[in-house]
């Protein structure tokens, strides 16, 4: 062997040694997940997309699966080839219901796990939208109307005919201008008002939803040729103008905004302003009948002659109101309209006249009542945080029974000078006969003994070291209240709500509501 030979023979142990430390060639395997899965709902169908996994595993994609299930295992499966993306199901689908979609690549070694699942829902038929606002420009005679629709879905269109329009108006979006708008007295008004009759519709590919048919009441009183008139409807905008005298029976205004418009002498009878704002508004004389103003707000506004009548004041707030109306469950208090039911939160009432009024429902969370004239009024209202130094409530009634509502209290500030009889403040809060103090804190070592708390209300509240010793308790409810060393001696509890109430009491009470003992300082049912 020449020299040569020997540099190149190498041991068969250093061969061995060198095929475990060198490298192999990488392993080939199956793909990992597909990337960016996402769904999108379509008419009664849903479409998946995806991008390519991060890594084909050595070999080529030769395709993918998407799958489909619904919370019933209601599976469809769509198998596509590997320059394809997307995979569209439309058969058997229950509109509005969820899909959980997941995909897997596949490659000559084997198929990838699921994606992530991700969510989606298939739209049903077209839905009918509704007419929401509308503007009537008079001296263009165009129309703008908008409407509502529940989810827009995607590609849809909008079809508005307006009667007398010489041009159909279709759109994508939520609103429609119809131009060349000719109108047509109504109502025998002097061509002060008009009507129209709106046709709406939605389209989605072949299908169209039912037809919207409303017919507006567009308002002109007052107005000349330079006027825009509103469509009376929801969510209106009105800036100015003129309704004096118009007939706004039976309309919808939920939501919307008056602002310096003249409604001397209109009738809004059996209408709804739910949620409205009237600001500078001329309301003189008006007629409402049955109206709603759940919510609304009042500010600036004259009411002087107008009548009132067996309307809907829940929750609603007014400020700066003038005039006296002809007919009122109440009275305009310092600017304030006061019926039963009103928001009066944080109000300033110092030195008011609130005498003789019914106050039902009012809230005077956080209202100003120093020195406040309440005599004979019916104050089953809510005074929460309320300031009552000095005010007079002599011959106030503070439960009604035909309701079985009770004034409910608070935080109270200040002491009044006078209070219906068996009454006090304890606490902050207003305490006699029927009061309701259900779930409320701030008992913690009150006296009340020796009182007559008939049919009180303390259900759900936690009293410590309370002492009812003597009181007149009948009728009243602990029902789920937590009893910490109470005091009932000598307390009459007959026909009291004891029902899930808990805890120490001490002292043996001259009566208990049947089935219920004391042993041990712990009262529980017999």
């Amino acid at each position: 062997m020449n020299k040569f030979a020997k540099l190149l023979a190498v041991p068969a142990v250093v061969v061995a040694t060198l095929a475990t430390v060198l490298p192999a060639s990488a392993a080939v395997s199956a793909p990992s997940v597909p990337r960016y899965v996402k769904g999108t709902g379509g008419l009664h169908s849903v479409t998946i997309r995806w991008s390519s996994p991060s890594s084909t595993g050595g070999s080529a994609i030769t395709g993918y699966t998407a799958k489909i299930s619904d919370i019933y295992n209601n599976t469809q499966s769509c198998d596509v080839n590997a320059s394809t993306f997307t995979c569209t199901f439309n058969s058997g689908l229950v509109d509005f219901r969820s899909y959980y979609a997941t995909v897997k690549a596949t490659n000559a070694i084997g198929t990838s796990i699921n994606s992530p699942t991700t969510t989606v829902a298939p739209y049903g038929s077209p839905l009918k939208p509704h007419i929401y606002y509308g503007y009537y420009d008079s001296v263009n005679h165009d129309l703008t109307i908008r409407f509502l629709t529940r989810s827009p879905y995607p590609g849809a269109t909008y079809t508005v005919i307006a009667n007398g329009s010489t041009e159909v108006c279709t759109t994508a979006k939520t609103s429609c201008v119809q131009h060349n708008v000719v109108l047509s007295p109504n109502r025998d008004q002097s061509g002060a008002n008009f009507a129209e009759t709106l046709s709406i519709y939605q389209t989605i590919g072949s299908e169209q939803s039912p037809v919207e048919n409303n017919t507006e009441y567009l308002y002109s009183t007052g107005c000349t040729t330079t006027c825009d008139v509103p469509v009376v409807g929801t969510y209106l905008m009105i800036n100015g103008g003129s309704l004096a005298g118009a007939d706004l029976r039976n309309i919808r205004a939920y939501s919307s905004y008056f602002s310096g418009v003249n409604m001397t002498g209109a009738n809004i009878s059996n209408s709804s302003f739910s949620g409205t704002v009237f600001r500078s508004v001329n309301m003189s004389n008006v007629t409402a009948n049955t109206t709603s103003f759940l919510s609304s707000y009042w500010y600036d506004t004259n009411v002087n002659g107008t009548s009132f009548v067996n309307d809907n004041w829940n929750h609603a707030s007014s400020a700066t109101v003038t005039g006296t109306p002809a007919q009122l469950p109440g009275r305009v208090v310092a600017g304030h309209i006061i019926c039963p039911l009103v928001y009066m939160s944080g109000v300033d009432f110092t030195g008011q006249d609130l005498s003789n009024l019914n106050l039902s429902g009012i809230d005077f969370t956080w209202a100003n009542l120093t020195n406040a004239n309440l005599n004979n009024s019916t104050a089953v209202a809510f005074f929460l945080h309320s300031n009552v130094s000095g005010a007079t409530f002599t011959g106030a009634t503070f439960i009604n029974p035909s309701t079985k509502t009770s004034v409910s209290s608070a935080g109270l500030t200040g002491t009044p000078s006078t209070l219906p009889t068996d009454w006090f403040v304890a606490n902050g809060f207003l305490v006699g006969p029927g009061a309701f103090l259900s779930n409320r804190t701030g008992f913690d070592g009150i006296d009340l003994s020796n009182r007559n708390l008939r049919g009180v209300q303390f259900a759900g509240d936690t009293l410590n070291n309370v002492n009812f010793a003597g009181s007149n308790l009948s009728g009243a409810s602990f029902k789920n209240a937590v009893l910490n060393n109470v005091n009932l001696g000598g307390a009459n509890l007959a026909s009291a709500n004891l029902s899930g109430a808990s805890g120490t009491v001490s002292g043996t009470p001259s009566a208990l509501p049947w089935g219920y003992k004391i042993s041990g300082g712990v009262l529980s049912p017999r």
